[in-house]
């Protein structure tokens, strides 16, 4: 089992990280490169993907009496003798399309355990009480569907704000993948032979694709393709995608268009049957949710260490290919096209840091007007590896050396990043289709589980939302993702409301 590094390890990685950086911003794609660079010569390096409010509310926002919550540590107050408020949250049904419920996700740096009197909270035909700075988003239960935008609700100074971070409906949220904006926005013809990009068919491009994976799975798992396998969320068995992996320790964003520009494959098995984390030791997440028996040795560099798989995976692990993803610098102004394929293809994945259950720990930055980036107003660059590490230097004393260990400590870290996800159904391989996580998954054994990387860990971004995200940076100006590692800004970064 790989030994999670430590937090005085990560401190002292932190240490020389810090050291060594000057706050610019530039270019992402090189930024990342010549900080890894910097950071591997050290000794101490961070291994990349792998290792405000407002006071206008609608009609139909709930103003609460203040209760007497002081006693409450956690409770976020102007004053700590003032009393807290709440909020109420609409009721959502199973009748509702795509059964709905509210899941509590946000705040900064948070970690949700799902075992534990922290686990992250689910509400479901009621109308659930929130407090103060809580924040609640739409998760839909029904097979098939997924929530078509980014949308939270959050309770600020006693009011539910409900224009902030939404601009939908949250009742009429939940869609159907293939009917979801983001296929509509992005249409893809894996049939046709004419030119998409470069010359090059989609349909010739899938096929390559296919045999670079599907047709070499065999190969890839067995350890007998020249493809190594890092394990960027270690051992899961992830909800939404099954257990992911990749050949890369620094992503390289200056691809041709061809199979290589996949960056990472999601893999299921139908009788495969999962259990505790063996790999990392993690007691956070579902305790039956893991490949067993794998033979790893860590790619240690400073804080973060990514397993790397040594020997063959389990011969019950049968490999099917469920779901490719494609990454790209993450920024709501740019409207350029990358292999041909425009940002209405992709989809929105919060920077952060990747732990060993397999689940992720978001770094929501804290917005130079109050609020908290729960949207992506923040670009690749602003979210990059000196300032996830200075943040994660200033609250690793609210995290603490057990919570951490829990996780199964640090992977990988990742800034705000776009992806762009194909789902691949096993009875039409030909034919992908855009994503944001397969709905499909085969039924796992009796006693197996499926990891939840978070909450919200990848989210479509209708152009109308991008585009007003743009239109939010130029207003507020150039300060508005400045760094601030004030721990208690907008209101402490680690809590459990």
């Amino acid at each position: 089992m790989s030994n999670p590094p430590k937090n005085n390890d990560v401190e002292r990685g932190l240490e020389a990280e810090n050291k060594g950086q000057n706050g610019k911003k530039g270019n992402n794609s090189l930024l990342y490169s010549v900080s890894f660079i910097v950071l591997i010569l050290l000794g101490v390096g961070i291994i990349m993907f792998a290792t405000g409010r407002s006071e206008t509310k609608d009609d139909g926002a709930v103003v609460n009496d203040t209760i007497d919550m002081s006693s409450d540590d956690n409770n976020v107050q102007d004053d700590n003798t003032q009393k807290a408020r709440i909020c109420v949250l609409p009721k959502l049904t199973e009748e509702m399309v795509g059964k709905p419920v509210w899941v509590q996700t946000g705040q900064v740096m948070t970690f949700f355990n799902q075992n534990d009197s922290t686990a992250r909270k689910t509400y479901t035909d009621e109308s659930p009480t929130i407090t103060e700075n809580d924040q609640y988003m739409v998760k839909c239960l029904e097979p098939g569907f997924f929530p078509d935008e980014l949308c939270f609700y959050t309770c600020t100074d006693g009011v539910l704000d409900t224009t902030t971070y939404c601009q939908t409906d949250p009742h009429s949220l939940c869609v159907k993948q293939r009917e979801a904006s983001i296929n509509k926005q992005c249409p893809l013809d894996f049939d046709t032979d004419e030119s998409f990009f470069d010359g090059k068919s989609l349909k010739t491009w899938w096929k390559e694709v296919l045999d670079k994976y599907h047709f070499a799975r065999n190969d890839i798992f067995s350890l007998n393709s020249t493809m190594p396998i890092y394990l960027g969320h270690g051992a899961a068995n992830l909800e939404g995608a099954g257990v992911a992996i990749q050949d890369w320790l620094i992503p390289d964003f200056d691809k041709e268009f061809n199979a290589d520009a996949v960056h990472i494959t999601s893999w299921v098995s139908k009788d495969y049957e999962y259990g505790n984390d063996t790999l990392r030791g993690s007691t956070s997440a579902s305790q039956k949710g893991f490949i067993q028996d794998l033979v790893t040795e860590d790619i240690q560099m400073g804080p973060f260490a990514v397993p790397n798989v040594t020997a063959p995976f389990p011969t019950s692990f049968k490999p099917t290919l469920a779901l490719v993803s494609m990454l790209r610098d993450y920024d709501p102004c740019d409207d350029s096209d990358f292999l041909g394929f425009p940002p209405e293809c992709f989809i929105y994945h919060p920077a952060g840091f990747h732990v060993g259950s397999g689940e992720m720990v978001n770094f929501r930055s804290p917005l130079d007007n109050g609020n908290i980036d729960l949207l992506g107003h923040c670009t690749g660059a602003e979210t990059g590896p000196p300032i996830l590490m200075n943040a994660l230097a200033s609250n690793l004393g609210n995290l603490g050396d057990e919570t951490i260990a829990n996780f199964g400590g640090f992977i990988t870290m990742h800034p705000a990043i776009w992806s762009m996800h194909l789902c691949v159904d096993d009875d039409d391989i030909y034919h992908p289709y855009l994503c944001s996580v397969h709905q499909n998954q085969p039924k796992l054994t009796e006693g197996s589980e499926f990891v939840p990387i978070d909450a919200a860990p990848f989210m479509p971004m209708p152009t109308k939302m991008r585009k007003k995200l743009c239109a939010d940076r130029v207003a507020a100006g150039p300060d508005l993702c400045r760094p601030n590692n004030d721990t208690n800004y907008p209101y402490p970064w680690t809590q459990f409301l």
